[in-house]
Order: structure tokens, then sequence, then C-alpha cells
């Protein structure tokens, strides 16, 4: 059905997840929807794996609210994207059909507040045909890299 998917895991310092899936957008294309799976500190392996599935599952449910508060905003209960990520951090995972999935380590902008600058020298690949496990161990990996 869709050959491109893109996902959006914001983290904070306890490793407590909020993942947002993507949709189709008239004013950008593509972007996140409006709302969000959390997953609490403590979960195993396959959890993160279920997590994650779950998140990319949902992209293209709906379509995007192009105006209006950002699902990690609603989550947060801010008033700004800017005040809703401050002290989080983003791991961006893109899926296509022919490469797989794309693990994208991000860091805190420093030219842009309340941005992410994409580490693209540090990007983790999975292909589509991964053994169990390897999404999380990919996902971690890139966790400990954008800390």
């Amino acid at each position: 059905m869709y050959s491109y998917k893109e996902v959006s895991v914001y983290f904070d310092n306890n490793q407590k997840l909020m993942g947002v899936p993507s949709g189709k957008s008239s004013k950008y294309d593509i972007a996140e929807l409006d709302f969000l799976f959390p997953l609490e500190p403590g979960y195993s392996d396959d959890e993160l794996e279920e997590f994650i599935r779950r998140i990319f599952n949902a992209c293209y449910s709906k379509n995007c609210k192009d105006d209006g508060k950002t699902a990690i905003e609603q989550y947060t209960d801010s008033k700004s994207y800017v005040s809703a990520v401050k002290g989080l951090k983003l791991i961006n995972i893109y899926w296509t059909k022919d490469g797989g999935y794309t693990f994208m380590p991000t860091r805190t902008s420093k030219k842009h507040k309340g941005a992410f600058e994409h580490m693209e020298q540090e990007k983790i690949v999975v292909p589509n045909s991964y053994e169990t496990g390897r999404i999380s161990l990919a996902f971690k990996q890139a966790m400990k890299i954008a800390l």
C-alpha cells in the first residue's frame, strides 16, 4: 500500500517513550499525526518492538490536522512545540518498501530553538528481513547516540 512511512519517537532522561505516527498532509505532504503512543520505562525488548510496530501501523490511519497543537504539545500540555520538547530527545525512524528501516538519532539544534538536527553519519539501517530483536537493538543504539 504505502512505500514510505516515518515516525517520531521522543524520549526523556528516564527513557519514557512517546511515539508519533505520520500521515498525509495537505500542507507538508507528510507530517506527524495528532496523537501518540506512550511507553513507560521498564519495557522489555519485545515490548519495545511491539511499540514501534504499533506506531508504524498507525501511519496514514487518518489525515493530518495541519493547524493546531501537535501530539507532543497535547500530551505534555504545553503551549508551544518548543516548550513541549524541552529536555526531550528524538529519534526519527523511516521505513521504505525497498530499503527497510532507518533509525536516525538527532541532537538539539544550536541554531534553532526547539529544533532537532539529524545525525546523518550515525544512522542505523535495518533491512526489511530482520531477525527478532534487531529493531529494539537498533532503537537502543540510536538512543545512546542521541543522549
